[in-house]
């Protein structure tokens, strides 16, 4: 019985002969779906690699790169979330309570909000207007009425105004008055980088009888045959998890002893820069409101994906089964799986909504294994990914929240590399040497869009 193969990653030959253009490895044995009489192999489901990097794939979400650094820009929010220093942000003009206050330490984020005659408001009810901006860390008001809580001691006026939050809620002006100067809007330059990673798989060449050749069709009415070894699907997986658990807990390496570069996963980049509530606690209604509020906080898409261990999974289980969740697919919004249901199936995620954002929750391996992640406590671990596009602001062009980027120019792909060396089993030996060598690399990276979205949690 002939396969299938059209569109396959490999050119089947019209004998039974070893060559590297027709060598099928796992991903490749999945994608012709081989039936179990013709391959003695376990078959992988048919979206392939179920972890972060297969999702990934399935969507599209990888691309090539000419250089070992990739770069994009972000925008910041449109109205930022302002507030006052902790301590001495206020000096007063003079001894009245509607006299203008000069406010001190203001960060970077209030001053570029802030212009000649903006209109703000603050937390207690007090209105302001800005009528100059002296240095680039203060600002002088006039109160619209009175100042509250005003005293000619400053220490107890700067206890009033300390960390308070305020909005800008315009620019007013007086008749006659010129036009405002404009905003430049903040843009952020983000930067990753890729890493190259390796592997290698020895099969002795009194072991040749482990080649099986698999007879395939092209589609075109034309078949010929391919072949794997049997042991070497181990090495491949073995390696493609290696390969995610560095785009998952990688870091840049500083120190220049280490011979090598590194990259930050998409971990280490969420901690650092997103949100996080490690507390460990047990699973409330109050943690689980408290994280939409804080994705809603930061503007997060209405779905997300949740990556979890066992411990958060299963809390999450019993958390939608108080609250009558479904804790299967349902009825839900489909946009992270390219609007496909049958992806999510496949997948095995399980969803659930809470204050109008749908949440995609799966088991996931890498946290899970104690061979990998498990061991180190991941298990009580998840990571929340946004799903949806954006736009990058310099070019225009859509962007997804997450993509792997990998090494490629002038045809040349080092997305995943796969050849032989030596003299055993292969048509043509490359060298004398009486073992077939399988040899893999990749270099890639992770490319990761508004990391302040990302919401890494724990449970107890």
């Amino acid at each position: 019985m002939a396969v299938d193969s059209s569109g396959a990653p490999f050119q089947p030959s019209a004998s039974k002969v070893t060559l590297t253009s027709n060598y099928v490895h796992t991903t490749d044995i999945a994608a012709l779906n081989l039936q179990k009489q013709d391959v003695s192999y376990d078959i992988l489901k048919k979206y392939g690699n179920q972890g972060l990097s297969g999702y990934l794939e399935a969507l599209g979400s990888v691309t090539a790169v000419g250089s070992d650094e990739f770069k994009h820009f972000e925008e910041r929010m449109l109205h930022e979330e302002l507030s006052l220093a902790a301590a001495d942000s206020i000096a007063e003009a003079n001894a009245s309570n509607t006299d203008p206050m000069t406010f001190t330490s203001v960060s970077e984020a209030v001053q570029a909000s802030l212009r000649k005659n903006a209109v703000i408001r603050f937390e207690n009810g007090d209105m302001g207007i800005v009528t100059s901006l002296p240095t680039t860390t203060t600002f002088i008001a006039e109160p619209y009425t009175t100042w509250t809580g005003w005293n000619a001691t400053e220490a107890t006026v700067s206890a009033v105004f300390n960390s308070m939050k305020f909005i800008v809620v315009g620019l007013e002006f007086a008749k006659g008055s010129d036009q405002p100067s404009s905003i430049e809007p903040l843009v952020d330059s983000v930067t990753g980088r890729t890493a190259i990673y390796k592997e290698s798989f020895l099969v002795n060449g009194s072991d040749a009888t482990q080649v099986v050749h698999v007879k395939v069709d092209n589609g075109a009415g034309k078949s010929g045959y391919v072949w794997y070894i049997k042991g070497e699907g181990d090495t491949r997986r073995r390696f493609e998890d290696y390969c995610e658990a560095a785009l998952m807990f990688g870091k840049v390496a500083t120190n220049a002893d280490a011979g090598v570069t590194g990259q930050d996963g998409l971990l280490t980049t969420a901690e650092a820069k997103g949100m996080t509530d490690l507390s460990g606690t047990m699973l409330t209604d109050a943690r689980v409101d408290a994280w939409v509020d804080a994705i809603d906080r930061q503007r997060g898409p209405a779905e997300y994906t949740a990556w979890c261990g066992l411990d958060v999974s299963l809390a999450l289980d019993d958390w939608m089964a108080s609250k009558n969740q479904t804790t299967g697919i349902g009825e839900q919004n489909w946009g992270a799986f390219n609007n496909s249901k049958d992806m999510a199936l496949n997948f095995g995620f399980q969803s659930f909504s809470r204050g109008g954002y749908t949440f995609h929750k799966k088991l996931y391996d890498m946290f899970n294994d104690r061979g990998m992640a498990g061991s180190l406590g991941y298990r009580k671990r998840a990571l929340f990914v946004p799903s949806g596009v954006q736009k990058d602001p310099r070019s225009g062009l859509n962007i997804p929240a997450l993509q792997i980027r990998y090494r490629e120019a002038n045809g040349y792909s080092r997305k995943m590399e796969h050849w032989f060396t030596g003299s055993a089993v292969l048509a043509n030996p490359t060298s004398t040497s009486d073992a077939l060598n399988c040899h893999y690399r990749t270099e890639r990276g992770l490319q990761v869009f508004g990391a302040n979205r990302y919401l890494s949690v724990s449970v107890a």
